[in-house]
C-alpha cells in the first residue's frame, strides 16, 4: 500500500524555552481523517494534545479546521495545542498574515501574532535557552463558575493528599471542579492521588490559590485529567478561561498574570472581557520537533469521503456539479432551530454529521442533489424538519466524549 508522508510538530506552548510549558503534536492534514485514525495518532503521540490542521479555502482570512485529540479522546477546547498551532502557521511562513482562524467544536476562533507584552517568567522557567520569539493572543469563550452544592469536600480533600480546601465550584462548559486551595504555596505542593481522582465528581480538578506576594502573579494553579489520559496536564489554557471567571470575582479585576505550577510550568498573561464573556489567553511558544508520519493513500484507509464543503463565509451556501459546464444554482437556506449558524462556518459535510453524533447537534439531514440542502433540530416538534426528512436517510445521534 503506498504511503504519503505529512508534516508534523511538537511544540512547547505558553514557554519560551524548550521541554517547558505543554507539548502539542501538530499534524497538517490534506484531506479529512477519520476518527479512529486520529485517535490512534494522538494515541501514538501520547503527550496531553495532538491537533489536526486542515485548510479551508474561500476566506479573507487563513481559516482551519481545528481538533484536538488527549491520548484517549477528543476534547472540546485545548488552548495550548491552539496556541502550538497558531505558532507553527505564523513561524514557518504558511500564512502571510498575523490573525488566523480555526473551525472548531466551539466555533469559530482566532489567533493573533501580538508585538512582546510584559509577563513576568519564574526563575525554573529561565535559562540560556530562552528565546525571544512572538507572543500570540488567544480569543476564547470564557467558561462561567457555577455553584457546586455536593457535600463532597472530604472527598476531593482526600483526592488531593488531605490539602486544605477553601472553595469549590464547577466550570460551566468544561465540567471540571475548580478548587481554591489557602495559597499558591498549597498549590505547589499539592499531591494527587490519581486513582481518586478518577472516582471524583466531574471530568478533572483545577486546583488554584493566591500567588505570594512579590511573585508578580495573580494566582497558581493546577489542572489533573485522568480521565482524558493526562494525569497532570503542564499548562491548560481552556481551564484559564473558567480561572479567570472565578479570579475576577475574586480579585475584582480583568487582567491578569497566572503560573501553571505543574513540573514543566508556564506562563499566561490573561485578559476577561466579562462584557462579550470573551478570555484573551496571551503567550509564547517554541517548536522543539518536526518530522513526517505516513498516511496510507491506496483506497483511502482513514480518509473521510464526503467532501462536499459548506462554504465558510455563507451559510446557506451550494455545493455545485462538479463538470464546468453546469451552473451552479442559487443558495438554499439552511433551516436552524435554535442553533447558533454562525458556529457551524467552514464545516464539511462529514464533519457535521460526526457533530451529530456527538450531539453538539441532535439530528441533522444532508440531502446532495443540485444543492446542498441542511436542516437542523434540537428534538423538537419541527414540522418543516419532519416534511424535509420524509424521503430522506437521518443520523442517529450517539453519545459523546467531548
Amino acid at each position: 500500500m503506498a504511503k504519503k508522508p505529512m508534516k508534523y510538530f511538537v511544540v512547547d506552548a505558553f514557554t519560551e524555552s524548550a521541554f517547558k510549558g505543554n507539548p502539542a503534536a501538530v499534524c497538517f492534514l490534506e484531506d479529512e481523517r477519520d476518527d479512529d485514525w486520529l485517535q490512534a495518532v494522538a494515541a501514538e503521540f501520547k503527550i496531553s494534545q495532538t491537533c489536526y490542521l486542515t485548510r479551508l479555502r474561500g476566506t479573507s482570512n487563513p481559516r482551519f479546521h481545528l481538533r484536538w485529540f488527549s491520548p484517549l479522546v477528543e476534547v472540546k477546547l485545548c488552548g495550548h495545542a491552539t496556541l502550538a498551532a497558531s505558532h507553527i502557521l505564523f513561524s514557518s511562513g504558511l500564512v502571510d498574515t498575523n490573525i488566523v482562524e480555526f473551525v472548531t467544536l466551539s466555533g469559530l476562533l482566532t489567533a493573533k501574532k501580538i508585538p512582546p507584552i510584559n509577563v513576568t517568567s519564574p526563575s525554573n522557567l529561565q535559562n540560556s535557552e530562552a528565546q525571544d520569539g512572538f507572543y500570540i493572543e488567544l480569543d476564547f469563550p470564557a467558561d462561567p463558575i457555577t455553584e457546586f452544592n455536593l457535600d463532597v469536600t472530604s472527598q476531593i480533600s482526600e483526592s488531593l493528599n488531605g490539602a486544605s480546601i477553601i472553595d469549590i465550584k464547577r466550570t460551566q462548559y468544561g465540567d471540571d471542579l475548580l478548587v481554591e486551595l489557602s495559597s499558591g504555596e498549597s498549590v505547589i505542593e499539592v499531591q494527587p492521588q490519581i486513582d481518586a481522582i478518577i472516582k471524583c465528581p466531574g471530568r478533572g480538578i483545577i486546583v488554584s490559590g493566591s500567588a505570594p506576594s512579590g511573585s508578580g502573579f495573580d494566582f497558581y494553579s493546577r489542572f489533573f485529567c485522568p480521565k482524558f489520559g493526562v494525569n497532570e496536564d503542564p499548562v491548560c489554557g481552556s481551564a484559564h478561561c473558567a480561572l479567570a471567571s472565578y479570579w475576577s470575582k475574586k480579585l475584582g479585576k480583568c487582567d491578569f498574570n497566572a503560573y501553571q505550577a505543574s513540573a514543566r510550568g508556564g506562563v499566561l498573561n490573561i485578559h476577561l472581557d466579562d462584557q462579550k464573556q470573551r478570555v484573551f489567553l496571551r503567550g509564547k511558544a517554541v517548536t522543539v520537533m518536526e518530522g513526517v508520519y505516513s498516511i496510507d493513500v491506496e483506497g483511502d484507509a482513514g480518509k473521510v469521503t464526503d467532501k462536499s464543503t459548506v462554504n465558510p463565509d455563507q451559510l446557506g451556501a451550494v455545493i455545485g456539479e462538479t463538470t464546468s459546464e453546469k451552473q451552479t444554482p442559487p443558495p438554499t437556506p439552511i433551516v436552524a432551530c435554535g442553533i447558533d449558524q454562525s458556529q457551524f462556518k467552514g464545516y464539511e459535510v462529514a464533519e457535521l454529521k460526526e457533530l451529530a453524533k456527538t450531539k453538539k447537534l441532535k439530528q441533522l439531514e444532508v440531502t446532495l442533489t443540485k444543492n446542498l440542502r441542511m436542516n437542523f433540530s434540537e428534538g423538537k416538534d419541527d414540522e418543516a424538519y419532519q416534511k424535509g426528512s420524509e424521503s430522506d436517510n437521518k443520523e442517529t445521534p450517539s453519545s459523546s466524549n467531548g
